[in-house]
């Protein structure tokens, strides 16, 4: 699995774009828990933090059980058209999902996940939907969780 989220990360970084705001600590995509709790007290507000998986928010077990404070859930179904092939949605219907979600293409966004390949393939959605500043939490909410940090189960929802 960490072949694929190499693979997927490199082939961003050929048409990386990143916010000038962001890139003075880390210059890649991949950051680590303590980068992540640094950035939340820095930008608070343009900071999005994302947990993703292959299920609602009401069924998403790993999310409901403990996240990164402030996280929010992102189901992969919204960026797919759903069975038998599940292909990825067209770029304007992407952007609204985003922007459902709370999501700008300003927007600072670390996404982890309990599957390396749903938040992997999360992350290359918001790369190709225009999100110019997408990183990847290494180890995802067991890194977190090993740093010390503190976890929440309330469910968090940004404003559209």
């Amino acid at each position: 699995m960490r072949i694929v989220l190499i693979l997927v990360v490199l082939s961003g970084l050929a048409c990386n774009t990143r916010s000038p705001v962001s890139t003075d600590d880390i210059r890649g995509p991949i950051v680590t828990a303590a980068w992540l709790a640094a950035a939340q007290l820095r930008w608070d507000k343009q900071l999005v933090v994302a947990e993703a998986s292959w299920a609602s928010a009401s069924e998403a077990d790993e999310y409901i059980a403990g996240h990164i404070p402030g996280a929010i859930h992102v189901n992969t179904d919204v960026f797919e058209n759903g069975p038998p092939r599940w292909h990825l949605r067209p770029v304007a219907e992407l952007h609204a999902a985003l922007g459902e979600l709370g999501i700008a293409p300003d927007s600072i966004v670390v996404v982890y996940g309990h599957s390396t390949v749903t938040a992997a393939r999360v992350w290359w959605v918001m790369e190709y939907a225009g999100v110019r500043d997408v990183r990847y939490l290494d180890g995802g909410l067991e890194a977190w969780k090993r740093g010390g940090f503190p976890v929440e189960t309330t469910q968090a929802v940004l404003p559209p």
